[in-house]
């Protein structure tokens, strides 16, 4: 088989699929936006497969313009919050952390309760909040933390934050701030503490034990699944970075 039959159209049986960008209209509330859709692109019946590093390419373009529409906060704006955080800033703990593996693109080394401080003069905002995460900012991350709103977060929200946890500090916060919140808390963790990725799984054990630190009563199954796979844990260990 040659590429150009594995590149054949599934839908039209007759076009080829190019990787390309297309012009595609996107509408919001009855606003449209005009943007560069990369992906596979029939040449023929124009229709189109997307895969995940396409979507996620113009995810910040998107959110900045329902952020827009919505009259919140677009990435532009953010700068107003980071010059905050540059009044903040706190070198010498930036670099302590850097130095203790805590590798963030970018990290002010602001306290966490300055940190809510600035935080609460901002209305929560699941477009604000989705836009503050997208950074890879320490402090932004947190922020995003402290300002999604509990009912607007979903189960996919939830697990695609934590796939893409890298420290440790930011779990603890995601768990302090949001995750509790959530009406199926404890659904998530008990999915989350069998899972491979190590963050994932180590973000599920403190969210099992927030809940009952909150005084939440786990499920006798919960309990148990717990109790297993903690015993699992001890017993082959995780890797950790820090």
């Amino acid at each position: 088989m040659n590429n150009m039959e594995i590149n054949i159209c599934p839908f039209c049986g007759e076009g080829h699929l190019i990787r390309s960008k297309k012009d595609v209209e996107y509408t919001y509330k009855g606003a449209k936006l005009l943007i560069a859709q990369p992906g596979l692109h029939c040449n023929k019946c124009e229709e189109s497969i997307l895969e995940p590093q396409d979507m996620a390419s113009n995810r910040v373009d998107l959110q900045a313009f329902r952020a827009r529409i919505d009259g919140l906060l677009e990435p532009k704006q953010i700068q107003k919050i980071r010059k905050q955080l540059r009044l903040a800033m706190n070198g010498v703990v930036s670099s302590s952390m850097r130095d203790k593996g805590m590798d963030y693109k970018m990290n002010f080394g602001v306290s966490v309760p300055k940190i809510k401080e600035i935080a609460s003069q901002y209305e929560p905002s699941e477009a604000l909040a989705s836009l503050l995460w997208e950074q890879d900012v320490r402090e932004l991350k947190i922020m995003a933390t402290l300002l999604y709103p509990a009912d607007a977060f979903t189960a996919e929200a939830a697990n695609r934050w934590v796939s893409e946890l890298k420290h440790l500090e930011i779990a603890e916060q995601l768990v302090a701030n949001l995750l509790p919140k959530l009406p199926f808390a404890e659904v998530l963790a008990t999915q989350w503490i069998t899972d491979t990725r190590e963050f994932v799984s180590v973000t599920g054990y403190l969210l099992l034990a927030r809940l009952c630190t909150l005084g939440n009563q786990l499920t006798d199954s919960t309990a148990g699944l717990m109790v297993n796979a903690a015993a699992s844990v001890v017993e082959e260990g995780l890797s950790r970075r820090q």
